[in-house]
This record gives C-alpha cells, structure tokens and sequence, in this order.
C-alpha cells in the first residue's frame, strides 16, 4: 500500500487522530477532517504533523466533510472512516486488496456490535444486517457499505451528492457504472452502539432518512429492468421501511374482515405473541425502530433534506 496510491479519510475526533497517527506511521496517506471539533481534538492533530488535516469550524456534516478530504488526496483507492469504528491496521489490507479487480468498485467491512444496553437487541440486529450482506454480496453484489468502514473508488465517492448517504450511494453508483460492491468478512469493525434509546431513536430517524433521499437519487435502480438490484433495493430497503404503515393496514384490514371480536382478539394476541420480543429492552428496541421510520418518512415527504447533525453519544466499542 504505497503512499498516494491509497489514502484513508477519517472523520474528526481524539482517536480518529490516534488512529490515524499509527496508519501514517505505515506509509499510507490519511487526511483527517476535524469537523467542528473541541480543543483536545485541534491539540491531537497539532501532535501529528505527519497527518493531513482539514479543520472546520463550524460544523458542516460528515458528507460535506468527507468531499473536502477527497478533494484534498489524490489516490484512486480510499478508505471511508469516523470516529464511531474501531478497528486495526490489519484490516485496511482485504478492503484494498478487493479493489485491485477492476471489476470492483467498492468493498465493506464486518460490522461487530460493541457492548450496549442489556437485551436491547442491536447485537441480532447487526449479525442478521451482516448475513444478508453477506448474501446480497455473494449474489451481485451489495446495495449498501458500512458507514463506519468501507474502500472504494475515489472517483465514486466524489460522484455522490453531499446530500446522499456515502455508504449507501456509493454501492448504488457501482451499479449504475457496471462495477459490484463486495462484502469482506476478513475487515472485521466494532461499532460503539448509542448509550440510550433517545439516542438510538435519533441515530435510526437520521439515518433512515438519509436512505430515503439517497434511493431517491438511484430511482431508476427500482425499475424491473433493473434486474436483481431491483429486487434488492425493494426487498431489503422500501418493503423494510415501509413495514410500520403495512403493519397498521395488515391490522386495519383484518378488523374489517373479521366480524367475529373474540377471533379477532385472538388473532392479535398471537400476532403479538410471535412479533413482539419478550424482554422490556427488545420492545423498547422494536417499538424506537418504527418510530424512527414514521418519523423519517415524513420528513422524507417534507423534503427535509439531511446535511449536518449532532453527533451520537455512544458507549465504548470494546
């Protein structure tokens, strides 16, 4: 991996800087992008002159901060980061070595759910999110990266709008230009997960509806000539979203259908039985997830279109 022709862009923060540090020391170009960043953050990267940094103070989102440290290198592959993943510099080589076939455009990490609330569900989360890729991956390709970690491109990435989520588009953009989005299970990064369910709440309703805005950019991808990616991005991502309001219709329809009030009681206590998880804190998980999603649609529908935020507070990644 020789500097310049490889470049990691990590997004601000104390040990994006850390990291950071220690990937310079191997010989690869890192540009960090301290996005309205504390003192101690400005102090680390005044530590390590060997790093390229970019600072802004105000903040101005993590996409519009990404594009200013793509512009900043010029290397044909990079390397995605934020502060919210940990991983080492062993698992830089699989991503970057995937992208040696010209047929790749971009390659994905292993996400590992750090330690989290008790019972909340994120970790079955995450390993189902982790199957599926692997099975997208294996049949076509991906429609979507690891946020925290992915490789890709450089050309790609600067095709993106600064309004589209960059993990998301960035798979779909491979699409478009006949290129596949790999799975690599051997690039393994642990998430910090959100330290509660308000956080939890904001991080799913953001992030939902930066998906939907970024679909809206790749729309043509849901026409049947799409072929697989089609099926995909319908069954993976709109169906998915759209699970709140089918579940209410689904409701809705059987109470219409069903004259008979004690079926229709029981009906829905086996529905629930089956559906809704037995521990207080997979509920709350379930019940925050679709609430996220109503919350996201209709902001989608407003057209509120997703630049900066405030970042997540999360627990430890360890």
């Amino acid at each position: 991996m020789s500097r310049g022709a490889d470049a990691i862009v990590v997004g601000g923060g104390l040990i994006g800087c850390t990291l950071a540090a220690e990937l310079a020391q191997r010989g690869l170009e890192v540009v960090v992008v301290a996005d309205g960043c504390g003192p101690r953050t400005l102090a680390a990267l005044a530590d390590h002159p060997a790093l390229s940094a970019i600072r802004s103070d105000a903040r101005i989102g993590k996409e519009r901060a990404l594009r200013l440290g793509l512009e900043r290198t010029r290397a044909e592959h990079v390397v995605l980061t934020d502060v919210s993943a940990r991983f080492g510099p062993a698992e830089l080589a699989p991503l970057l070595r995937a992208l040696a076939d010209p047929a790749v455009g971009a390659a994905s990490s292993e996400d590992v759910p750090g330690q989290g609330p008790p019972g909340d569900g994120e970790a079955e989360y995450v390993g189902a999110e982790m199957a599926l890729r692997r099975l997208e991956s294996e049949r076509g390709g991906l429609i979507g990266l690891s946020g925290g970690l992915f490789a890709a491109r450089r050309e790609l990435c600067l095709a993106i709008p600064d309004h589209a989520s960059r993990d998301f588009a960035v798979a779909l953009e491979c699409h478009r230009r006949g290129l596949v989005a790999l799975h690599v299970p051997g690039a393994r990064a642990r998430c910090a997960m959100p330290m509660d369910l308000r956080e939890d709440f904001e991080r799913r309703r953001r992030t939902f509806a930066h998906g939907m805005q970024t679909l809206w950019e790749y729309r043509e991808l849901l026409a049947p000539s799409a072929g697989a990616m089609a099926f995909k991005l319908w069954s993976h991502k709109v169906l998915r979203w759209a699970a709140p309001g089918l579940a209410l219709g689904a409701t809705g329809g059987a109470a219409l259908v069903v004259a008979d009030p004690a079926a229709l009681a029981l009906a829905g206590s086996a529905a629930l039985a089956l559906g809704v998880p037995r521990s207080r804190g997979r509920a709350l998980h379930v019940l925050a997830v679709n609430a996220a999603l109503v919350a996201a649609t209709l902001s989608f529908l407003r057209r509120r279109r997703v630049y900066e935020w405030r970042p997540t507070r999360r627990s430890p990644a360890t």
